[in-house]
């Protein structure tokens, strides 16, 4: 491209008589032929672009994937996208009332009230329905848009989809300078530039797009096994367990060539790793003394933390089921009383591993579905004749409300073949309704379901890098 192109002729001219208040010779001036100014930016160079966004029809595009669904861009009812401009802050609005929706708080948190909507995550659109081709600037551009002549869509039936721009979640996140007042969790953006970057845009987090992907993906998977079960969704648990990434063949904790934080991949773990889970009585302790100073500075409504003790020993034996292979049963007793709490079935669907390279510790995040079991008192004396693991635990739960978080701290002694082992444990768990309205209303805001799971990778990220720092306060 030659650039004398992009410059006005007289312009040219008197910077090229080392001047711009004197103008060229006419045989200079007949050299550069002069153009329409059009591009002005390397960003719209690059992009192929017009100078002036203002001149240029509006896209309008159907979406009918996760990908396209997990983008700032909004969309109305039917599909259609609203006009192409930043947003900083989510429009959907943080519930921060004193309810820890989604756990059981006896006497102290009432449930969780509204019903979550189980229609599929993506609604379909039709295969008839055209894009509106946007207006073209240039002749060149107008033949591009035309493409070959007598194509039949037809012909394409069957085939993958192949998108002609980038997927939504591969976007960047380009936010809004006037943030609206809202509740969200998204983060104001403060900079000292005029532009957050060559393109004025924020490039999405690697890390936390792969969680929530993995989160949408599992979620997806449960309710598409499950067809029968509408009301599966709500039995999912997902949780964060502070431990170490082990490295089995240099028997040490876990030591990769990376200097930030990253998930890893299956494959490598289920080859080289395991995760051992725990802390020890020391870090309980500071835990336990840093949590509580939160919980007593921490009194409004919107950041106060609900403190609940438990104290109960859990029972687990294998149960037959019919048509089915057998199934591992844990069923609760309160520690004092001995009265029975509750009975689960816990299926362990899908773990993914986080590695903390500089902290002592690592985090594993698990999701499992909790089916409730029904024993009568008959069943419930079968059972306890065929326990084969017995553990006591004795729990303080820290409610955060305003983040949708429980973090359990946990002493446990536990029995298994005549032998006590007794251990200290660290989790975090997510509101589950919270997190199915978050991926419920992704069409409407895609923002609040990536700062939802963020938030919550956050707490325990605060909590393993304190531990790793010695005494916490």
């Amino acid at each position: 491209m030659d650039l004398r192109n992009l410059i006005d002729d007289d312009d040219a001219a008197g910077s090229a008589n080392g001047s711009t208040g004197r103008t060229s010779s006419p045989a200079s001036v007949a050299s550069v032929p002069k153009q329409e100014p059009h591009r002005f930016s390397i960003d719209s160079m690059m992009n192929n672009e017009p100078a002036f966004p203002d001149e240029r029809a509006l896209e309008i595009r159907k979406r009918n994937s996760i990908v396209n669904l997990t983008n700032a861009q909004d969309v109305d009812f039917d599909g259609h996208a609203a006009p192409r401009i930043a947003r900083s802050s989510s429009t959907a609005t943080l519930d921060v009332s004193p309810t820890a929706k989604g756990f059981a708080v006896p006497q102290v948190h009432p449930q969780i009230h509204g019903n979550i909507n189980m229609s599929p995550l993506v609604k379909s659109v039709s295969p008839n329905t055209r894009p509106v081709v946007p207006k073209a600037v240039t002749l060149d551009e107008e033949l591009k848009s035309l493409g070959p002549v007598g194509d039949n869509e037809k012909e394409n039936l069957g085939k993958p989809r192949r998108y002609k721009t980038k997927p939504k979640w591969a976007q960047d996140y380009v936010p809004t300078m006037k943030a609206h007042k809202s509740q969200s969790l998204v983060r104001p953006v403060n900079s000292s530039l005029e532009a957050l970057s060559i393109t004025n845009s924020i490039p999405y987090d690697d890390f936390i797009m792969s969680v929530t992907k993995w989160i949408y993906a599992n979620i997806a998977k449960i309710r598409e096994d499950n067809p029968d079960e509408p009301n599966i969704a709500n039995m999912i648990e997902l949780e964060l367990k502070v431990g170490q990434l082990w490295d089995e063949k240099e028997d040490r904790k876990l030591r990769l060539p990376v200097l930030s934080e990253t998930p890893i991949s299956k494959e490598f773990y289920n080859e080289r790793c395991s995760f051992r889970s725990g802390i020890t009585p020391e870090q309980y302790r500071d835990a336990k003394e840093f949590l509580g100073k939160l919980a007593d500075s921490n009194t409004k409504n919107d950041r106060k933390f609900i403190v609940q003790k438990i104290h109960e020993i859990d029972k687990s034996a294998v149960e037959a089921v019919r048509n089915s292979k057998p199934v591992n049963v844990r069923v609760s007793f309160d520690y004092n009383t001995k009265r029975f709490s509750s009975s689960i079935h816990k299926e362990k669907l899908s773990d993914m591993f986080l590695y903390f390279p500089n902290s002592l510790f690592d985090l594993r995040l698990t999701m499992a579905l909790e089916r409730p079991v029904n024993l009568n008192p008959e069943a419930l004396e079968a059972f306890t004749r065929k326990v084969t693991l017995e553990r006591e635990k004795d729990r303080l739960s820290y409610f955060h409300n305003a983040t949708f978080t429980r973090i359990d701290l946990t002493k446990i002694k536990q029995t298994q073949n005549s032998k006590q082992i007794r251990k200290h444990e660290l989790e975090l768990e997510i509101n589950t309704p919270e997190l199915l309205r978050a991926i419920e209303i992704l069409p409407k805001d895609s923002l609040y379901y990536v700062d939802l799971v963020k938030t919550f990778l956050d707490n325990g990220r605060v909590l393993a890098r304190k531990l790793s720092e010695g005494p916490l306060i």
